[in-house]
Order: C-alpha cells, then sequence, then structure tokens
C-alpha cells in the first residue's frame, strides 16, 4: 500500500509514534545503512514507549503489505491496469508495466481515498508533525540505519510538501508517477504516454472505488 493507504486503514487516534511507524519502513528506503527495519528487536514499552510504537507500528506495516499483495483486491486492479493499457493501445517506452500497474494502482488507491477522506489526511499530517524527529532518527540507528542527512531532509520535506493532496491533480499524479520511475532508472513518461495513462487512470479509479468497501471488509478479517 502507498502511505496514506497505510494511515486510512491501519491508523490509532492519537498514537503519532504508531503512525509514523506505518509509513516509516517507506520512509526510511531513503536512509543509508540496513535495507529493512528490524522488528525483531524489543522495546520494552513503559521505559521506551516511542521506540515501542514506532516498532509496532513499522511491524503492522509489513504485515498489511503482505496481506494487500496477495489480496484478490490487488491482483484484479492489477489486471485491470493491465487491460486497460492493452486497450487504450498504451505505448510503452522501456517501462516495465507489471512495475507500472503496482504503482499506479497504489497511487490511485490513496487517490481515491483522499478524495473522499480529505479530513482523515489533514490528520495524517498532523499526526506525523507530533513526532520528534530526533526520536526517529535513534530508532533507525537500533536497526543500523542512518537517519540524518537524506532520511531527514525526505522527513522534513515530506511534512512541508504535503504532496499527497496533490494526487486529486492529473498532472501533479502523473509527476508522482515519474519520480518513481525516476527513481529505479526507468524512463520517465512522454507526454503521449501521460494523457493515454490519465484517460486509464479515470476509468479504474471508478472501479477501485466500488472495491474498497469489500476490501476493507476482507483486510478487517485479516486483522482479527
Amino acid at each position: 500500500m502507498n502511505y496514506f493507504s497505510h494511515y486510512y486503514f491501519d491508523h490509532i487516534k492519537g498514537n503519532h509514534y504508531y503512525n509514523a511507524g506505518l509509513v516509516l519502513p517507506d520512509f526510511a528506503r531513503s536512509a543509508a545503512g540496513a535495507k529493512n527495519i528490524n522488528i525483531q528487536l524489543k522495546f520494552d514499552k513503559l521505559k521506551q514507549p516511542d521506540f515501542y510504537n514506532l516498532n509496532k507500528g513499522s511491524k503492522t506495516h509489513y504485515s498489511s503489505d503482505g496481506f494487500f499483495h496477495n489480496c484478490s483486491f490487488f491482483k484484479d486492479s492489477n489486471q485491470l491496469f493491465e487491460d486497460l493499457f492493452i486497450e487504450h493501445e498504451f505505448p510503452r517506452q522501456g517501462q516495465r508495466l507489471w512495475f507500472l500497474n503496482h504503482i499506479l494502482f497504489e497511487l490511485v488507491l490513496d487517490r481515491v481515498l483522499i478524495r473522499n477522506n480529505k479530513d482523515k489526511l489533514d490528520d495524517f499530517y498532523s499526526s506525523l508533525k507530533r513526532v520528534d524527529l530526533q526520536i526517529v532518527i535513534d530508532f533507525l540507528a537500533e536497526s543500523g540505519k542512518d537517519g540524518t542527512d537524506k532520511f531527514t531532509k525526505f522527513w522534513e520535506g515530506f511534512l512541508k510538501a504535503q504532496y499527497l493532496q496533490y494526487y486529486l491533480v492529473d498532472d501533479k499524479l502523473v509527476y508522482s508517477l515519474n519520480r518513481v520511475l525516476q527513481k529505479v532508472r526507468q524512463p520517465e513518461l512522454t507526454t503521449e504516454q501521460a494523457s493515454i495513462l490519465i484517460k486509464i487512470v479515470h476509468i479504474a479509479e471508478k472501479e477501485i472505488e466500488t472495491q474498497i468497501p469489500e476490501f476493507h471488509e476482507e483486510f478487517l478479517d485479516f486483522k482479527g
């Protein structure tokens, strides 16, 4: 799932360090050092409550991703995009379409959730702003990750730009997708590709929106 989806489906109101942990595994990709957060580390809930909740949120992130990437909603939505790319004769220019399907679906899922829950997007940013960045940096250090430099710039930039709200704007969504493609060294979308892709998004988001309630029920069952 993408950033807002993790918050939307798993957040705990008022538990800001837990909510930060929900997105930390993705945020921490910008940090040098170990590949993943070591969620096997033990922290005392009473003596180290912030570390404990950051770790708990990170565990939830990995668990939810594991369910999401294997559920029918994910598989069916990826197939939907694949079919639409074929139907609209999307001209691939070196991009790996399976990767494009995956990332685009997650961006569009966030887009639909944000459109229908703008108050929760405000809550998401407000919760992250209540977190002490130095505590997050110290927590990452426990996993052998460097939370200074690139990570700090990412964290501060994310909170300042609040760019998730722009997922509702077509060209901004394309911009966000191009940023992802750039990071993984795939060609950015051409003007022609972007135009076709937005048509695909407008069709797909309507179908995805109708599937969210059923997915949410399955997700709650998974959580027990």
